[in-house]
């Protein structure tokens, strides 16, 4: 057994219900991405890419289970972001933000 692994699929299996529940009662849930700095982009091997690139995919795949409408991606060329956009590596400015659709 993986602790960290069993963890990370109840996490994914109870944010799908919540995704469900907002639709029950009527509303489209949303799941909204924002970019990190493309410094966060530069190494492939660090564990901060392989989460952004994993807990994308998962977003995708829930948005297409659940109806969910999916904003943004953590990845600022996808929104258009620059690198004079950021507070920090993971803080967008209000100028990045707004771009995203």
């Amino acid at each position: 057994e993986n602790p960290v692994s069993d963890s990370f699929s109840i996490g994914v299996s109870d944010y799908k219900k919540l995704l469900g529940w907002i639709s029950e009662s009527g509303a489209t849930p949303v799941i909204l991405m924002t970019p990190y700095h493309h410094t966060a982009w530069l190494k492939q091997g660090t564990r901060i890419y392989a989460a952004m690139i994993t807990t994308e995919k998962i977003a995708h795949q829930l948005s297409q289970e659940t109806g969910a409408q999916l904003l943004g991606s953590f990845n600022p060329v996808a929104t258009g972001c620059d690198k004079s956009e950021f507070e920090d590596v993971s803080h967008a400015k209000d100028t990045c933000l707004a771009k995203i659709n």
